[in-house]
């Protein structure tokens, strides 16, 4: 619910799980997806904050779905995460969690302190009507005159594609945001203290300095923007089939509003990219090893068969393995009997071979 200047290199350094979630349709690069937990509308400066007040008349959605079942680890906070733009919460089916039609989230009225699972409809946006755009362009008090000079310096640019090209306004903002940023470098390092020394000095920085800044631009240019925080990409457990979201995942980027539509746009994507930043990236795109798989898969199991049934089910579940393991010991215990020692030993040598085999693809 807050992010300042550099706070989100320190979230990325931790590894932890955040959720878990299947998707149907399986999109087609589970590395660039966007998960949203919030939009913050509010900057002073150096920290973001979120708007707590309705500011969207209506939402019209279009066609085609997503269907995301997400399994959330406990976390303390009341976000749940989701693709662009959650439409409706089909599980849980209490009002405990809802879709916030302002922000286009999803959101838990308790804290989420305890394993969630959560059956979210995602479907894109035709339109949107805003009642009250004056959030989307409010600038910090005390913005420095050069961060306005590079605004102006872009708006000739912009009106000059148009006139010269003849591209759509937002075909030419997004060219020259893309030229822009593209000299800029995108890293873990956040050397500049500031917003202005981020553009004018160093260049140099995290995904927030980077969302930071296009908001302020655009808003400078007088289109309604903010920004958008959550987690970008994901890997694949092949065992249970789930894309696992980690806290080293988290992301910023920024959507702006034209004419009755929001567009996202990231500038780290045309940033170049440190070594640092290219290491850090290659990393999350892979399991460090067969045990941490295993490891997951395991933790995924128990949340979705365990944690998330009731009392009642669990009950009938436990019950149910109970009988099994009865009736397969009353059936191993004739099966002794009827045994040769020679079979016996034949069986012991399969179980042998068995085990090895297992402890050699674990290592």
């Amino acid at each position: 619910n807050k992010v300042s200047l550099g706070e989100i290199t320190q979230i990325q350094t931790q590894d932890r799980v955040v959720f878990r979630a299947l998707i149907k349709p399986t999109p087609k690069d589970i590395k660039k997806l966007y998960w949203r937990a919030n939009t913050l509308e509010i900057f002073d400066g150096n920290n973001w904050y979120p708007l707590h007040t309705d500011y969207v008349e209506k939402v019209k959605y279009g066609k085609g779905e997503y269907i995301q079942e997400i399994l959330i680890n406990p976390y303390g906070g009341k976000n749940v995460f989701s693709l662009d733009y959650p439409k409706k919460v089909i599980y849980p089916k209490t009002n405990r969690v809802k879709v916030n039609r302002s922000k286009l989230i999803v959101q838990s009225k308790k804290e989420i302190n305890e394993p969630l699972k959560v059956i979210v409809v995602s479907s894109p946006i035709e339109r949107v009507e805003i009642k009250k755009i004056s959030p989307l362009l409010n600038l910090p008090e005390n913005l420095p005159s050069q961060i306005r000079d590079i605004a102006n310096k872009l708006k000739i640019q912009i009106e000059k594609l148009q006139k010269t090209r003849r591209l759509s306004k937002i075909e030419a903002l997004q060219k020259v945001l893309n030229q822009y940023f593209s000299t800029f470098k995108y890293s873990l390092t956040n050397p500049a203290k500031n917003l202005l020394l981020f553009l004018k000095e160093y260049k140099e920085g995290n995904c927030e300095y980077f969302a930071s800044a296009t908001v302020v631009i655009l808003r400078l240019l007088n289109i309604p923007s903010r920004m958008v925080i959550g987690f970008y990409g994901g890997i694949k457990n092949p065992l249970t089939g789930y894309i696992v979201v980690k806290q080293s995942y988290a992301h910023a980027w920024v959507e702006f509003y034209y004419e009755g539509k929001w567009y996202r746009y990231d500038p780290t994507i045309v940033a170049k990219k440190t070594p640092q930043i290219e290491n850090f990236l290659a990393t999350l795109m892979q399991w460090p090893n067969k045990l941490s798989l295993w490891w997951d898969t395991l933790n995924t199991l128990w949340i979705e068969y365990i944690v998330n049934l009731t009392a009642k089910k669990q009950t009938t579940l436990l019950s149910k393995i109970s009988q099994k393991i009865e009736e397969s010991y009353k059936s191993f215990k004739k099966y002794l009997k009827s045994l040769t020692w020679g079979v016996i030993l034949i069986s012991l040598a399969f179980l042998i071979i068995y085990f090895y085999r297992i402890r050699n693809f674990i290592r």
